[in-house]
């Protein structure tokens, strides 16, 4: 059964199930869904996001198809073959060293339109990751130890823990909201879909999602490590 196959009906009975105590990886194998699916619809519902769909027109949007489609072009044009390089050396000179160190700066200079008295606290910002290739390439761990305030070496990550990191929750509601719009056929209407989706998640959202974690931090505390199920 595919994702887009999902009506609400079967998702306001996963939800049911996992209010009830049910283990995600349970009833994902009884509902037969993906546990992914199982694992954004309890972390929508906890969100207070409504599970109701939205009614599409056309066949059902395949922004993952779209984004190959964009990498593979990419790739082509730089004409460069290794993971390593494309990755790495693309994360570290065009996201972290043209993006991310000049919101730092910038920040740390001028602040926030209004919240300038904030600056004086950027020092105490930590940079966070997981652990993708790019992410863990040497290089890229360098230029951070160099170059960011305070940042969580790839050694102090532990694997396999997207529960720990706010930003995986905040993307999959992000693909859940791209996914009510119509199907993307362009790089400029893919950008379009996101900026639109972007701007339809409130704040009250994010600040849900960030507080959340000192929940999870203490539960994995609690597990000593262990796997933890939102």
């Amino acid at each position: 059964m595919n994702v887009q196959d999902y009506g609400s009906s079967l998702r306001s009975q996963a939800i049911g199930m996992l209010k009830a105590g049910e283990r995600t990886k349970t009833v994902a194998q009884r509902l037969n869904v993906n546990i992914r699916s199982v694992q954004r619809w309890g972390l929508s519902d906890n969100l207070g996001f409504s599970m109701e769909s939205k009614p599409k027109s056309g066949c059902p949007p395949k922004i993952n198809g779209v984004a190959k489609i964009v990498l593979k072009k990419s790739l082509g044009k730089r004409r460069q073959s290794t993971r390593e390089t494309v990755n790495g050396d693309y994360y570290r000179t065009k996201i972290l060293a043209g993006t991310c160190k000049d919101a730092f700066h910038r920040r740390a200079k001028n602040g926030a339109v209004l919240e300038r008295s904030m600056t004086s606290e950027m020092s105490g910002i930590i940079f966070m990751q997981d652990g993708a290739p790019a992410h863990t390439a040497k290089l890229v761990q360098e230029w951070c130890e160099h170059n960011l305030p305070a940042f969580w070496h790839k050694a102090e990550w532990p694997g396999n823990s997207p529960h720990l990191n706010p930003i995986e929750n905040f993307w999959a509601i992000m693909k859940d909201k791209v996914d009510e719009l119509e199907q993307a056929t362009t790089v400029n209407g893919l950008i379009k879909n996101l900026k639109k989706a972007w701007s339809n998640i409130s704040g009250d959202v994010l600040q849900n999602i960030v507080s959340s974690m000192p929940r999870r931090v203490t539960q994995v505390l609690e597990r000593q490590g262990g796997y933890i199920e939102k």
